[in-house]
């Protein structure tokens, strides 16, 4: 009950504010506020369940490897964003009169952001249990990575690698070092540059994006609903469906 007591509150905390903020328009920067105070709502809603499960705010994030996985972080980022957004947009319009608050158009680019980064969430742990099935790494192998993860990660749990696909005890013991740590045992005290490439295109793209939509979220006195969000170039599109590709390709196929 008292999580169910959060979820209201939090819900009621965005309603509110942006039927306040959003649908005044005697200032500009009216809407932007509201989006903003509605996205860290909304994360902190996010955190509540985190900790809830995990003990840590960052629990959604933590996968059932107790590891901060690169793919709930996207798809979260993604979520939080759009919903956000949406939730502003729909809620202004109806607060400045608009009959079909609702009916914003969402360029189909920018679900297919959306749909990448969910089949990558679906996908990636189902190659990496399918690791299970490689060749055991050796004793001497396990026990180099182990001492080199323990000491960069200050962990005092042991780390599970002897079935080559790492995991931790517990949540607490996960790491933000993680999202960009190889998913085998051979690979798991090494970078994956994938996962780089795949962590600095997420956060490029969120960042220029939530500009455009701070934009789109201006009040103007002539245009005052909100009907459409930006656009997102095709290519970029194309070149990060090829990265993720290219990320879940060696996640199957990396020593």
């Amino acid at each position: 009950m008292k999580g169910l007591g959060v979820l209201i509150f939090a819900i009621a905390v965005a309603l509110f504010v942006n039927i306040a903020l959003g649908g005044n328009s005697s200032y500009d920067f009216g809407r932007v506020w509201a989006w903003a105070i509605t996205a860290v709502t909304f994360a902190a809603l996010l955190a509540y369940v985190g900790n809830a499960f995990k003990q840590r705010l960052d629990g959604i994030f933590i996968d059932d490897r107790n590891r901060i996985s690169l793919a709930r972080f996207q798809l979260v980022l993604w979520t939080v964003l759009l919903v956000s957004a949406l939730m502003t947009a729909g809620l202004s319009n109806a607060a400045l009169g608009d009959v079909t608050p609702l009916a914003i158009k969402v360029p189909p680019e920018v679900w297919a952001l959306l749909g990448i980064g969910a089949f990558s969430f679906v996908t990636a742990p189902v190659l990496v249990e399918s690791r299970k099935k490689d060749k055991k790494p050796t004793a001497a192998l396990v026990e180099r990575v182990e001492a080199t993860v323990k000491a960069e990660d200050a962990l005092t749990k042991t780390v599970k690698l002897d079935n080559n696909v790492p995991s931790k005890e517990e949540a607490p013991e996960a790491r933000w070092m993680d999202i960009v740590r190889g998913d085998t045992t051979a690979g798991y005290a090494q970078i994956d540059v994938s996962k780089v490439q795949q962590l600095a295109f997420t956060i490029l793209l969120v960042s220029i994006y939530a500009g455009a939509l701070s934009d789109k979220m201006i009040v103007d006195s002539k245009l005052p609903f909100i009907k459409d969000f930006p656009t997102i170039d095709q290519g970029f599109v194309a070149l990060l469906g090829l990265s993720h590709a290219a990320y879940l390709a060696y996640k199957k196929t990396a020593n």
